[in-house]
């Protein structure tokens, strides 16, 4: 097996600069670039920190494209993980131990000084500074000559989340939060209401004439392409929004939570003790307030509906709520509609066999939550519809979930995507906030292309 063009293209660059941000789109194989890096840059002993469900794949690919390495999985118990650790570090040729984030953040302190490289697959999950598992990140990535952080996403919320990557990087360079953001962004310093001590600073906007500077540092240090560059014969995306009037007493719940902060739902008080939970709550009515006692939502019935005229086609279905997964289902078993779920409630086996079932045939349906969906699920490509039944708040979730259709292996020449809105709630409030992140993200890492761009 060999590389493609574009693979290779990537390839030559992470060789030339030994430390770098890889966020070309999902599905275009970024897992055998990073090894076969890791294979040509020949590296002693790497540590490879990825999403527990993809732990297998890692060590299955390394057999490829990183050949002579002897991988090993650390997961499970702290016994099994020592163990796996010693074989890695006792190997006579190149080694490397693969980790979840969990395990990562258990057991940081036994990497330290013992790798000559590391990876970190979907390294968005390093945003937050303040995490635990960003603050073990930081410590391995000190004391490792070459570090690579894998990601379709290098914005997920905010455009100040890239310090965390550029620190990781080049620590020396990026050695503040405080200092960088206050340099390029706009800040305010407030005092909350009632609070004694110290102000909080607010982070808001570029500066103006700071977007050149931000993209100029990363400039370097960015793999990120358009899919449609690197994968020409992808198929194109039709997108349509369905608009699903809420019922009398849906209608009449979700005004009374907006004005008043409390709704009555089946003679039960729901209340909500502030903004954030009062957004929560409306978005959880919009999305299906069965799981509150009401009668089965208007999305659901909607959806049901709509993914039951597909047939005999299949779909892919994501929510944000697994409360919404359950009622989607029970609507689908209804109209004798084959479905599985696929979220974080259900163990890596049910998973495992749910996609299988769908990758087959022998499911019409999978109904799964952004969360579990989004992140190393590969096989629904099978289907050229997806259904989003709720949006992420942010761009990256939403499009991390359309490339679990729209990657290598798509045959359509079509990839239809249906979003789903409860008129005049919340739902499309989410849709505005999720486009006004865009334009920001395209701005700050997009247009990288041309200088990415490897020879033929």
């Amino acid at each position: 097996m060999d590389l493609r063009p574009y693979q290779k293209g990537a390839l030559e660059r992470i060789l030339g600069r030994g430390r770098m941000i890889y966020a070309d789109a999902p599905g275009t194989g970024k897992t055998p670039t990073s090894l076969a890096w890791l294979h040509a840059a020949e590296v002693r002993r790497a540590l490879i920190v990825a999403p527990l469900p993809v732990l297998h794949h890692w060590e299955s690919l390394a057999g490829v494209w990183w050949p002579g390495a002897e991988v090993h999985v650390g997961h499970g118990s702290a016994k099994r993980r020592a163990a796996a650790r010693e074989r890695v570090f006792e190997a006579v040729g190149p080694s490397g131990l693969v980790v979840n984030y969990e395990a990562f953040r258990a057991d940081h302190e036994h990497y330290l000084g013992r790798f000559d490289a590391a990876v970190f697959d979907e390294a968005h999950r390093l945003k937050n500074r303040r995490a635990q598992v960003r603050k073990a990140a930081g410590k391995v990535a000190r004391r490792v000559n070459r570090l690579l952080l894998v990601t379709g996403t290098p914005l997920v919320n905010s455009a100040d989340e890239l310090w965390s990557s550029l620190n990781l990087l080049d620590h020396k360079a990026y050695p503040s939060y405080w200092r960088w953001t206050r340099e390029h962004f706009r800040t305010e310093d407030i005092m909350p209401r009632g609070r004694v001590g110290r102000p909080v600073t607010l982070v808001g906007d570029l500066k103006y004439g700071h977007e050149a500077l931000v993209r100029e540092q990363i400039a370097g240090v960015l793999i990120q392409r358009p899919i449609e560059e690197l994968l020409p014969d992808l198929p194109d995306v039709t997108e349509t929004t369905v608009l699903v009037d809420l019922s009398p007493s849906e209608r009449k719940a979700y005004t009374s939570m907006l004005e008043r902060f409390w709704m009555v739902v089946d003679g039960e008080v729901v209340q909500a003790s502030n903004t954030v939970s009062q957004m929560t709550r409306l978005r959880q009515l919009a999305s299906d307030w069965s799981e509150m006692g009401g009668d089965t939502g208007s999305k659901v019935t909607s959806a049901a509906e709509l993914v039951a005229d597909l047939h005999p086609e299949q779909a892919v279905v994501i929510c944000a709520y697994k409360a919404s997964v359950r009622s989607l289902r029970a609507a689908l078993d209804k109209r004798g509609i084959t479905t599985v779920t696929y979220t974080g409630d259900d163990v890596q086996d049910r998973r495992d066999d749910a996609v299988k079932a769908f990758r087959e045939g022998r499911a019409q349906v999978l109904v799964g939550t952004h969360g579990a969906v989004g992140e190393g699920v590969d096989g629904l490509q099978v289907a050229r519809h997806i259904v989003m039944y709720d949006r992420a708040w942010t761009p990256a979730a939403n499009e991390q979930a359309i490339a679990r259709i729209r990657r290598s292996g798509q045959s359509a020449t079509k990839v239809n995507v249906v979003y789903i809105e409860a008129k005049g709630t919340i739902d499309q409030y989410v849709a505005e906030v999720v486009e006004g992140k865009q334009s920001v993200f395209d701005a700050l890492v997009g247009g990288f292309s041309k200088e990415d761009l490897c020879p033929t």
